[in-house]
């Protein structure tokens, strides 16, 4: 006797308005995985943009949005990471993503870098999205991503996407990083970080939400300012009582504003 089973194709996950974890339950399983692949462009919401990325977009509100841009945030997630659970979740809502990963990925090869991040491009485009837009990786201290950035703008070139240079908006050419951006901790972006960020996201593609009550980017946030000095870098003394008369030199990268052991470009340090 022969015994014919039935499969039930796997649920494709889908993404809520707010940020959301792949390895959240807010991710609901709940469309049939054939649908993403029935599911024509045209029959899209055409303007639906998600912005996928990791903790650097965690400071995102989408309050501070448009109403079609949704953001699902990953706490150190990998490219690895991405390339897994991409192809589980359904993008059929979508037309636009915006990509911001890479910044936890700095050991690895670039040749697998690359790789993989190439399969996250074509598992998008596998499921329908007619524009994605590559995040350059933001500045952090003692690491050095400037191979991992230099990645992102050949695999744009070379897939056709669009590429998002963020450093010269988070970096002096001479000084260092610029003041108030980048949180304490090195890595993560305060306010004032990541409404730059949204404002280099809004040049290529609109989403920021015109009637939002927040207040326009500034350069610096005052708490930051009192407790920055621009001669070395120091967070525990402001320019008035440093005892270097004038801006030093970095041995490492040998830009002026800051010391070798707060270089970001010295992953040493």
């Amino acid at each position: 006797m022969t015994i014919i089973v039935s499969h039930t194709p796997k649920p494709k996950r889908k993404l809520c308005k707010d940020h959301a974890s792949f390895n959240s339950g807010i991710l609901l399983s709940s469309t049939p995985a054939s649908s993403a692949v029935t599911t024509s462009v045209e029959d899209r919401i055409s303007d639906n943009i998600l912005i996928l990325g990791s903790s650097i977009t965690k400071g995102i509100k989408t309050t501070d949005l448009n109403d079609n841009v949704y953001v699902n945030t990953n706490r150190g997630a990998l490219v690895s990471d991405l390339e897994r659970k991409i192809e589980e979740t359904d993008l059929s809502p979508f037309s636009t993503i915006v990509l911001h990963i890479g910044g936890n990925d700095a050991k690895l090869s670039i040749q697998t870098f690359k790789r993989k991040y190439k399969n996250v491009i074509q598992s998008a485009k596998n499921n329908g999205i007619k524009t994605i837009i590559i995040g350059g990786c933001l500045p952090r201290s003692k690491i050095n991503l400037e191979h991992i950035n230099q990645a992102l703008s050949e695999i744009s070139i070379e897939e056709n996407v669009t590429f998002i240079n963020h450093l010269d908006s988070f970096v002096f050419l001479k000084w260092g990083n610029k003041i108030g951006l980048i949180h304490t901790d090195g890595v993560h972006l305060t306010n004032s970080g990541t409404m730059k960020l949204i404002d280099n996201i809004n040049k290529v593609i609109s989403i920021r939400n015109v009637n939002s009550s927040v207040q326009p980017y500034q350069t610096y946030d005052r708490n930051t300012w009192d407790s920055y000095c621009y001669n070395c870098g120091s967070n525990y003394h402001t320019l008035s009582n440093c005892k270097h008369h004038q801006r030093i030199k970095c041995n490492f990268c040998f830009r002026l504003g800051h010391k070798e052991i707060n270089c970001w470009y010295n992953h040493s340090a």
